[in-house]
């Protein structure tokens, strides 16, 4: 057993210290970023925004809303054939394939394949990539898809940035339980300060010419501006857009039949393992919460363009013109 000295600082621990500036007006920043990757030939404008892939944030309205927006979308791994067609042929750079590395993941993608075409943004999302044998997954991915731009994760720590970059991976997902939904630390222990994890999985990643997304932990517009200052490439969140008009699930609704809360749970829940098979599994146990409601917020373009101007406002106040400076001009205050 050993003990690591350094403090890790999650989002609460910090703020951003305002710059002198030349910028005289929000106006004047730029949100969208030209993206080249290590393995795959193709390039990506957008602004580096993503929706998470869970049940209730990753149907078919978000993330085409999402793409609409010159964000990026990303679908549930639970989605049929006919629904992850109807959104890849609307916006086939925008928006990622998802999947997981069960046999039936495999079939899906290689049937999906066959049936349409192969596409160009894929996410491989599994909640622990420590597992050394479970890269060969990434590696079989990258051969069968050697142009596809290959998200994957989650880790949280430099060493496994290096392994996935290595074996064909563009962008790593970054976060291990920071998510509001996910009970990982409380259930296992394990876990590392998110913004840490960004900060260090950031440098790790620069330095192969690999990028990495901030995936979860992000409570609030400034909690974003810290991710893109600590170093991130793309953020994803499911909380922020939780509750919003286009997601999916169960709705309550109030006594004028308008939506008042929706229903939120874990991916590593009992009700989502009761749904998507695990539950009989003896080796394996909860890690996400059961059930939490969350409150109506509106359309998912009020909350974008309020999430975006709270961007380009914490741009301006620390003097970065575009997001990927913001590593170079941040200065981060600790509150603790």
């Amino acid at each position: 057993m050993r003990i690591l000295e350094q403090v890790g600082l999650d989002f609460k621990d910090v703020l951003l210290v305002p710059k002198v500036s030349r910028l005289a007006s929000r106006q004047e920043v730029i949100l969208e970023r030209e993206f080249k990757f290590l393995h795959s030939p193709q390039k990506l404008t957008c602004i580096p925004i993503m929706n998470s892939n869970l049940d209730t944030t990753g149907g078919l309205k978000i993330a085409a809303k999402m793409a609409a927006f010159g964000l990026l979308g990303v679908l549930s791994k639970h989605l049929d054939l006919k629904q992850i067609f109807l959104a890849l042929s609307m916006y086939p750079n925008k928006i990622f394939y998802t999947m997981g590395i069960r046999d039936s993941d495999w079939d899906k993608l290689i049937e999906y394949c066959r049936k349409y075409e192969k596409p160009n943004l894929v996410c491989m999302d599994i909640a622990n990539f420590y597992c050394i044998p479970l890269l060969d997954n990434v590696k079989k991915l990258r051969e069968l898809l050697p142009n596809a731009i290959i998200m994957a994760g989650n880790i949280c720590t430099p060493e496994m940035v290096e392994h996935l970059t290595f074996n064909g991976v563009d962008i790593i997902k970054v976060g291990i339980g920071p998510g509001e939904n996910c009970k990982t630390r409380e259930v296992t222990g394990v876990g590392y300060p998110q913004l840490s994890a960004i900060i260090e999985c950031a440098s790790a990643a620069h330095g192969l010419d690999s990028l990495i997304v901030a995936d979860g932990g992000m409570k609030t517009s400034g909690d974003v501006c810290k991710a893109f200052a600590a170093g991130s490439d793309f953020i994803m969140s499911a909380s922020l857009f939780n509750g919003c008009d286009e997601c999916d699930g169960e709705w309550r609704f109030n006594s004028e039949n308008c939506k008042e809360q929706l229903l939120t749970y874990g991916m590593s829940s009992k009700r989502a393992m009761s749904l998507y098979g695990g539950i009989d599994k003896t080796y394996r146990t909860s890690e996400g919460n059961e059930g939490t409601w969350v409150n109506y917020k509106g359309t998912l373009k009020d909350i974008v363009q309020d999430l975006l101007g709270a961007l380009r406002s914490s741009m301006t106040y620390t003097g970065a013109r575009r997001i990927k400076d913001m590593n170079k001009t941040a200065t981060f205050i600790k509150v603790y």
